[in-house]
């Protein structure tokens, strides 16, 4: 699922296929223009300027880095239910308008997350810190891609082009964790959504999220979960029996 979107419209959303090797969706919504702009003014201009001139004629461009993000992202997770509530049948325009709105107040919002990272990062001239965030998530977006992939802190710094030791201690200053940590964790998290579906064996998810061998897997999982995999399956395959 991808996020499309800043400068369009808000009178629609659009689902289509791209051809693949396996079967892809995407979910895109456009926004008109200075949709997020304008949303963005209302939260960081007072009250009173609001009142005094609450059509500008021109608004504040507000720049968005391009990313990929986690299935677990809250902006993902809204999409998921916005798209499900869309093939569900019709939807009031009342409806609508509040989920839009409720999108660009996301964005908004995690917009300030990524100024603060930025700010966090060690560089004295901004550009220099913003284009650190922007290697940095490119070894991010390496990372979110390659899950099921034995991959080392070198792959992950050379694709963010910066030296390992940078990487790492920016990747740290930047998302308050170590990369082997993030990578980590996410390698769990999506077993763990693996073994909800119930799909494929304990083993099979093991090698589909890149850990070496069971053991580890399960450490790593109970740490994480704080009960082994295949006690996690038993529970999620109950809760599933229950809702048929």
């Amino acid at each position: 699922m991808k996020i499309a979107g800043s400068s369009s419209t808000i009178v629609s959303a659009t689902q289509f296929t791209i051809d693949a090797v396996q079967p892809v969706t995407t979910f895109c919504l456009f926004f008109e223009r200075g949709f997020v702009e304008e949303f963005h003014r209302s939260q960081v201009t007072p009250s009173k300027a609001l009142l005094d001139l609450p059509k500008p004629a021109r608004t504040a461009t507000v720049e968005f880095i391009t990313r990929i993000e986690p299935t677990d992202d809250s902006v993902m997770g809204f999409l998921k239910r916005f798209q499900t509530e869309l093939n569900g049948g019709r939807m009031s325009r009342a409806e609508w308008d509040e989920r839009f709105i409720r999108v660009a107040e996301m964005l908004v919002l995690g917009r300030g997350d990524t100024v603060n990272a930025i700010a966090h990062l060690p560089a004295v001239r901004h550009s220099t810190r913003v284009e650190v965030y922007r290697r940095l998530l490119r070894g991010r977006d390496f990372l979110l891609s390659s899950l099921e992939e034995p991959i080392q802190l070198k792959d992950m710094a050379a694709a963010a082009c910066l030296s390992p030791f940078h990487f790492h201690r920016a990747f740290r200053r930047a998302f308050g964790e170590t990369p082997h940590k993030y990578l980590t964790r996410h390698r769990v998290e999506r077993a763990a959504q693996l073994l909800r579906r119930g799909e494929l064996s304990i083993t099979e998810i093991c090698l589909a999220t890149g850990f070496e061998s069971l053991t580890s897997f399960s450490d790593l999982f109970r740490r994480h979960y704080g009960l082994p995999p295949s006690k996690f399956s038993k529970i999620q395959e109950a809760e599933r029996s229950t809702l048929l």
